[in-house]
C-alpha cells in the first residue's frame, strides 16, 4: 500500500490516503479502551481484543504453563510428551504470548488440542496425583474462556477429560474407573438421526435398556444359523435352572445355529433345562398330559440289521426294516443250560392237521405245531430218531445183557415197552435188572404157552453206564423178549 498525503480544504491539514480503484481512501489508526480511556493504538504489540479479556488471557497462559510443567514431571514417554506438547503449543499460539484473543475459530482449535491432550493422557500411565495436576490446569483454561465470546462447555462437547484407569494394586483390588451417566427413560423410545449423538437410556433399576424394552421386561433373542460357534459354550457354562421352561420359543434357534462342537461335554449342567409340559425334558414317575412337548426319536433304516458301533459299550442307533418296523431280538434272557430266572415268555404254535407234512432237514428251525383244538402236538417217549428196539430169545435161564441197551459213558438206558412170550408148557417169569446181579427193575410173569404186553406209563431206567440185563427163572424152551425205548444222558 502506497501512502499519500492530501491537504484538506479550508483547514490546510494533511491526511493520509490510499488509492483504491482510482478512488482515494483515508487511512486511519484504531485506538481502543473504555469510554474516555485511551489504552493505546492497535499495533503488533497491542492487538485488538475480541470477546475475551486480558485477565482471561493471563489465566489461559498460566494454565498452559502449568500443564507443560506437570507433564515434564509425569514420567510419560517422549512420544506421549511430544503429542501433549504439540497440543499445548496450539493453545499457546492462540494466546500469542500476551493478551489472548479468543475467537470462535480459536475455540475449535482449543477443543481439538484438549482432545489430543486427553488421548495422550489416557495412554501415558501417569499416576492419579499427576493426572490431577493436568485436570486442574485444563480446568483453568475452561474457566478463563467460559462465559465470554463462547461457552467452552457448548463448543467442546464431549471433550471433558476422562479419568485415567488406575493399575491394580498389590492385592488385586482398588481399580479406579470412569463413571457413565444415562438418561432415565423406562419405556418410550425416541428417533435419532443417523450419525448423531443420543443419550444412553436406563430403567428405574439403573439397568441399561436395550431396544426400548421396559424395566423388568425380558427381551427375546434369536440365534441365526452359525450363531453359536464350536467351543462357544464351555463345560459348566449353562448352570442348573439357567433355562426356564419355554425359554426357547418355536423357531428361535435357526437350523444350523449351533455348530458342531459348540456345546462342550458337561456344558449343560444337571437341571439347566427345567422340566415341564412345554419342555422336552420329562422327570421320572411324572404323569403324562395332552400336548406334552418332546423330542422325536429317529432310527436308521437297515434292511439287514448290521451293527454300526465299534466295541462293547458304544452307543448304537435304533434300526428299522424297509417299512419302518423297529428291529428287535425277541429271544429269552436266560441262556441254554443256565439257571432259571425271570418270568416265562408265552409262545404260540402253528395249527397243522397233517404234522407229517412238516418235513424239515436236520438242524433246521421249525414251527411248534398244534392240532385244530389248539392242543400242542408232542410225541410220547422220545423223538422218532432216538427210538430203539431189541428182540431176543432165551432157553438156558441165565442172566444175559441186552445188546442194544448196553453200557455207555454217562448214558442211561430207558425201557418204555416190554413184550414177553413163553412157548413151553412150563410157567415161569423173567426179571429185568440194572446190570448183572443189580437192582431188579421189573418182574414179568411168563404163563405156560402165554405171555405179556406191557406199556410202561412210567419208563424204567438204568444207572449211568450200565447195561440192561434179563434173567429167566429157569430153562424154558423157548422164551421170547422184545424191548423198546431209548438212551439218554438225562440223570
Amino acid at each position: 500500500m502506497a501512502i499519500e498525503y492530501v491537504t484538506l480544504p479550508g483547514t490546510g491539514e494533511k491526511v493520509a490516503v490510499d488509492t483504491v480503484d482510482t478512488s482515494q481512501v483515508q487511512v486511519v489508526k484504531i485506538m481502543h479502551g473504555l469510554d474516555g480511556v485511551n489504552d493505546g493504538l492497535v499495533d503488533s504489540t497491542t492487538p485488538l481484543p475480541v470477546g475475551g479479556t486480558e485477565a482471561n488471557s493471563g489465566s489461559i497462559k498460566t494454565a498452559t504453563e502449568a500443564v507443560n510443567t506437570a507433564l515434564q514431571t509425569a514420567g510419560i514417554t517422549q512420544v506421549q510428551l511430544a503429542a501433549i506438547k504439540t497440543a499445548v503449543e496450539v493453545i499457546d499460539n492462540f494466546i500469542s504470548g500476551s493478551k489472548g484473543l479468543v475467537t470462535e475459530d480459536s475455540a475449535v482449535a482449543i477443543k481439538t488440542a484438549v482432545e489430543a491432550i486427553n488421548t495422550a493422557l489416557q495412554t501415558s500411565g501417569i499416576t492419579q496425583v499427576q493426572f490431577a495436576a493436568m485436570v486442574t490446569a485444563l480446568q483453568l483454561i475452561d474457566n478463563a474462556v467460559n462465559g465470554n465470546f463462547f461457552d467452552i462447555n457448548n463448543h467442546i462437547e464431549g471433550a471433558a477429560i476422562i479419568p485415567i484407569v488406575a493399575a491394580l494394586d498389590s492385592t488385586g483390588g482398588g481399580i479406579a474407573t470412569a463413571g457413565m451417566v444415562a438418561q432415565f427413560d423406562d419405556a418410550s423410545t425416541a428417533a435419532v438421526t443417523e450419525n448423531q449423538f443420543a443419550p444412553v437410556r436406563m430403567s428405574t433399576r439403573r439397568a441399561l435398556l436395550v431396544e426400548g424394552v421396559a424395566s423388568g421386561t425380558a427381551q427375546g433373542v434369536s440365534i441365526a444359523s452359525g450363531g453359536i460357534a464350536a467351543g462357544a459354550i464351555a463345560a459348566g457354562g449353562v448352570v442348573g435352572g439357567a433355562l426356564l421352561s419355554g425359554a426357547f420359543a418355536s423357531g428361535s434357534i435357526a437350523s444350523g445355529a449351533i455348530a458342531s462342537g459348540a456345546v462342550a461335554s458337561g456344558a449343560i449342567a444337571a437341571g439347566a433345562v427345567v422340566a415341564g409340559a412345554t419342555s422336552f425334558v420329562k422327570l421320572e414317575d411324572v404323569a403324562s398330559a395332552d400336548a406334552d412337548a418332546g423330542v422325536a426319536v429317529l432310527a436308521i433304516r437297515d434292511d439287514t440289521c448290521d451293527i454300526r458301533s465299534g466295541t462293547e459299550g458304544d452307543y448304537e442307533p435304533f434300526h428299522t426294516d424297509a417299512v419302518g418296523r423297529l428291529w428287535v431280538d425277541p429271544q429269552g434272557n436266560v441262556a441254554h443250560d443256565a439257571g432259571d430266572s425271570g418270568n416265562p415268555v408265552k409262545v404260540g404254535y402253528k395249527v397243522e392237521s397233517t404234522p407229517s407234512a412238516q418235513v424239515c432237514a436236520d438242524a433246521d428251525r421249525t414251527d411248534g405245531i398244534a392240532d385244530m383244538d389248539g392242543a400242542h402236538f408232542v410225541r410220547s417217549g422220545c423223538l422218532l430218531g432216538d427210538c430203539l428196539t431189541e428182540s431176543v430169545s432165551n432157553t438156558n435161564g441165565t442172566a444175559t445183557a441186552c445188546a442194544v441197551f448196553t453200557t455207555g459213558a454217562g448214558i442211561r438206558n430207558i425201557i418204555t415197552d416190554i413184550v414177553a412170550y413163553n412157548s413151553s408148557a412150563t410157567a415161569g417169569f423173567v426179571i429185568i435188572t440194572d446190570g448183572s446181579g443189580g437192582t431188579t427193575l421189573m418182574a414179568v410173569p411168563l404163563p405156560a404157552g402165554g405171555g405179556a404186553v406191557i406199556n410202561l406209563m412210567t419208563p424204567i431206567k438204568s444207572t449211568a453206564a450200565t447195561a440192561i440185563y434179563f434173567d429167566v427163572s429157569g430153562a424154558l424152551t423157548t422164551v421170547y423178549l422184545t424191548f423198546t425205548g431209548y438212551r439218554t444222558k438225562v440223570t
